[in-house]
């Protein structure tokens, strides 16, 4: 899932939406990931999920929350990022912003970057 020569493949709001035009599509994978995250690190599903950091930004009365994540029975490795601002200065700037980011668990590799988290808000926030 990466460009030629390595890098990352960039996706936008369009892009998620055209290639998972219907969330439906979302519940049985989360389902299997859910039951592999009740199993613990130790199950068979392996999943490690440690707790969110959260970075408060006092100055601008906003926040950064951190979730990463790594499924031994899918070998993914991501991370969720979200910014939250209580009151932002700007109206047209969502208050929450999301974007998530994909690397190759066997080494690393930044592999695929999903930003402007339409899609993530719209389903999980």
């Amino acid at each position: 899932m990466s460009l030629p020569g390595g890098a990352p493949l960039f996706l936008g709001a369009e892009a998620v939406e055209r290639l998972l035009p219907r969330a439906s599509l979302l519940l049985g994978p989360l389902e299997a990931a859910l039951g592999n995250f009740s199993r613990g690190e130790g199950g068979e599903g392996g999943v490690v999920q440690p707790l969110r950091t959260v970075v408060p930004i006092q100055k601008h009365r906003g926040f950064l929350g951190v979730m990463p994540t790594y499924s031994a029975s899918e070998d993914a490795l991501t991370t969720k990022l979200v910014t939250f601002y209580e009151q932002p200065s700007d109206p047209t700037v969502p208050s929450h912003q999301a974007t998530v980011l994909l690397f190759d668990p066997s080494n690393g590799t930044l592999k695929a970057v999903s930003f402007k988290g339409l899609f993530i808000r719209q389903t999980c926030l």
